[in-house]
């Protein structure tokens, strides 16, 4: 499914990491945010402005826009910050299957912005959750790598098989626990 403004957290993520902000940095919301030289635009839910606010209270007040303005800030170009928020996803677990031990997993929709560029709207959407599929174990374990000290779990449902306990690896760290 597409995720909405749950994604905005892995929007933030990858930019505390790469620190093009700071929970405390100002950043001016608005209305609208216009993109691709007119053709495109991001509004809030409310359709509405918060004037400045710092980066962690745009966070808990959803802003669309300004989670926008962000991701574009990830990189010099449209095709950086792309590929800086996509690699984000994609250390998180995003676009494959998360290894559980039941039958019928699907990997998502991830579109690669390498293989297909992405325009500013495509980045701007995929900030706030918009563009992207997911599954609902792959939010739940990217969450986990979130709140466990950035390393990314292999989630299960058996815990044994008769007298021999099911063992999984994790998957690594993908960010750093700060």
């Amino acid at each position: 499914y597409e995720p909405g403004s749950v994604f905005k957290l892995l929007t933030a993520t990858a930019a505390l990491e790469t620190g093009v902000v700071t929970r405390t940095t100002k950043l001016r919301d608005q209305a609208v945010l216009t993109l691709d030289g007119g053709r495109a635009s991001v509004r809030n839910a409310d359709r509405g402005s918060k004037g400045t606010l710092t980066f962690q209270d745009a966070v808990a007040w959803s802003r669309n826009v300004v989670m926008s303005k962000v991701a574009l800030m990830l990189g010099r170009t449209t095709s950086q910050a792309a590929t800086v928020l996509h690699g984000a996803w994609t250390r998180l677990g995003f676009g494959a299957r998360t290894g559980i031990d039941v039958a019928g997993e699907v990997p998502g929709l991830v579109r690669d912005p390498a293989v297909r560029p992405w325009k500013q709207i495509d980045l701007a959407n995929g900030a706030f959750g918009q563009g992207i599929a997911v599954t609902l174990l792959q939010l739940a374990t990217a969450f986990s790598a979130m709140v466990n000290g950035g390393t990314l779990p292999t989630p299960h449902v058996v815990k044994a098989t008769g007298d021999s306990p099911t063992t999984t690896a994790d998957r690594g760290r993908v960010m750093t626990p700060a």
